[in-house]
């Protein structure tokens, strides 16, 4: 993968509207919107709610999964035949 100067995991919470800021009221972080002045990209949620695509290169929500594959240039991969159609 060449390097674009953004960290891959940023660029994919900044695409899905995944911001998160420090909870005032104790530890870890809380999820806020992306206008919010504290808000940054939510690390923990892309770790939870998606997973690495090695097609793709990238991580796609869990739910996208449910899709058919693609390959790198985004073109669906074809199953082979295995009905003897």
């Amino acid at each position: 993968m060449p390097w674009t100067s953004e960290w891959p995991v940023v660029r994919e919470c900044l695409e899905y509207g995944w911001f998160a800021k420090r909870n005032p009221a104790g530890p870890g972080y809380i999820p806020c919107a992306a206008d919010d002045p504290e808000a940054g990209p939510d690390l923990n949620r892309l770790r939870k709610d998606a997973i690495w695509d090695s097609i793709q290169k990238r991580f796609v929500p869990k739910e996208d999964m449910t899709a058919p594959p693609r390959d790198s240039a985004n073109q669906l991969v074809s199953k082979p035949n295995t009905k003897g159609e």
